[in-house]
């Protein structure tokens, strides 16, 4: 009876230990998966009656204070998606304004709470991003288009912030800085001309067109300064009369003698 008894706690010690084994090692894939709230449950579970298997008990402290790692980090990065979603939101409403120089300091604030790679991976903030893009890039080639250079420039450096790999975005930034320096030396020009130092003006002028045929303005001031520099015709001289001249007498004729009175 003795020996029976102790057979059947046997086999049952035997199951409990059995089960407590099962979880434990389901616990330990869980806890290799990350699935740390899983892995918790399951070290949790690992007990023979009240007696923890093996080392169960750690193991559930190490999921638990790696699940309450994730789940800090998991509040951080929605923190920040919410935070990046609002400045991109913000970005918006300010090329909606025209606000340009806006919209580049938004872009800014939002490279910096993401320093590399894509802005988000996360599905609403990536098709907020997706848009913004498409509409600032198409701003920038307008204002291109307009002779509006520096607005240009700003537009496309936000696309750049949003993808530094755009091409056409770079090719925008490029030509609009380039166009605006041209710019300043036709400015330059403009007011050699205002001074009337034609010369100098000219030389400017031309230098612009070499670096970019067509350049709004530079034509029309090269005319101008070749007009001004063109010899000018000699007056022709006025007819003086002179005092020699003024005092000569045209002789007169004699008159027909008269016949003597009877």
């Amino acid at each position: 009876m003795i020996a029976l008894v102790a057979l059947v706690l046997g086999e049952a010690a035997g199951v409990l230990v059995w089960i407590a084994d099962s979880h434990y090692d389901r616990g330990q894939k869980a806890f290799a998966m990350g699935v740390y709230d899983t892995a918790a449950d399951e070290f949790a579970a690992a007990r023979i009656l009240v007696f923890p298997y093996g080392n169960a008990a750690a193991m559930e402290r190490a999921a638990r204070a790696a699940l309450d790692k994730e789940n800090a980090v998991t509040r951080a990065e929605q923190k920040v998606q919410a935070q990046l979603l609002a400045t991109l939101g913000d970005a918006g409403k300010r090329l909606a304004a025209g606000d340009a120089a806006g919209v580049l300091v938004a872009l800014r604030s939002a490279r910096a709470q993401v320093p590399h790679g894509p802005l988000s991976d996360a599905p609403v903030t990536r098709r907020v991003a997706t848009d913004l893009h498409a509409r600032l890039l198409a701003a920038a080639r307008t204002t291109l288009a307009k002779a509006h250079w520096h607005r240009a420039w700003l537009y496309a450096s936000g696309v750049l912030l949003l993808d530094p790999a755009d091409a056409k975005a770079a090719a925008i930034t490029r030509k609009a800085k380039a166009d605006e320096v041209l710019q300043g030396r036709l400015g330059t020009a403009l007011a050699a001309a205002g001074a009337h130092k034609w010369r100098h003006s000219l030389a400017l002028a031309l230098a612009v067109l070499h670096a970019r045929p067509g350049f709004p303005g530079a034509a029309n001031l090269v005319r101008r300064a070749r007009v001004a520099l063109r010899p000018k015709a000699k007056p022709r001289p006025a007819a003086v009369t002179t005092a020699s001249t003024a005092g000569r007498v045209a002789p007169t004729t004699p008159s027909a003698p008269q016949p003597p009175p009877p």
